[in-house]
């Protein structure tokens, strides 16, 4: 897949806001939150996606405890 710089990063930010929404509104979000963490590793982003890892290890563990 070739894709301009720009392109990459529209896409970037539309799946961000995409898999943000989905972990804000599921009652379950660990793997929302999980392939956010996923898109910030592949851009380099490593901070961000360690957040996004960590969230999505507490959310996983709040629906181990219902």
């Amino acid at each position: 897949l070739s894709a301009s710089t720009s392109e990459r990063t529209k896409l970037a930010d539309k799946t961000r806001k995409m898999m943000t929404h989905a972990s804000q509104k599921s009652r379950d979000p660990a793997q929302a939150l999980v392939y956010l963490g996923q898109l910030e590793q592949a851009l380099g982003n490593d901070k961000q996606a360690v957040v996004h890892y960590r969230a999505a290890l507490a959310a996983a563990t709040r629906g181990l405890a219902r």
